[in-house]
C-alpha cells in the first residue's frame, strides 16, 4: 500500500532469504525431486 514505510521490501527479503538457503542441495535430492514431480515416477526406496 503507499502508506507502508518499506513497501515490502522485509517481506521480499525474506522470501529470497529463504530460497537462496536451499540453492545449493545435494544432486541426487535435485534428481528424486524431478523424478517424482515431474516425471511422476515412484519414489526411490531407502
Amino acid at each position: 500500500s503507499p502508506g507502508a514505510l518499506v513497501q515490502g521490501e522485509i517481506e521480499k527479503s525474506c522470501r529470497q532469504a529463504l530460497v537462496n538457503t536451499f540453492g545449493g542441495g545435494v544432486n541426487e535430492v535435485q534428481r528424486e525431486i524431478i523424478a517424482t514431480t515431474g516425471l511422476k515416477m515412484p519414489r526411490a526406496r531407502r
